[in-house]
């Protein structure tokens, strides 16, 4: 296809600007897709951390029930 100087006209890959623009298209769907996964291992680490405290209360409880019962079999033994 000719432009109206006669001479043809760049296509598409020839156009330095069209490669930078497709390149930088790239490059920005990449930090996309970059972005969104940093904002599920940010989702994913607070779900680690809720777990990880979710779990340490529970072991609290564990060692307060279970120095509870020692206690309760001591009293328990002296009673015997």
């Amino acid at each position: 296809m000719s432009s109206p100087s006669g001479r043809l006209a760049p296509t598409k890959m020839e156009n330095p600007l069209e490669r930078e623009y497709e390149a930088l298209v790239k490059m920005n769907k990449m930090f996309e897709k970059i972005n969104d996964g940093m904002d599920q291992a940010r989702i994913n680490l607070q779900l680690f951390s809720s777990t990880v405290e979710q779990t340490d209360q529970l072991l609290d409880l564990w060692i307060e029930i279970l120095s509870q019962s020692i206690h309760t079999q001591q009293i328990l033994y002296k009673l015997l």
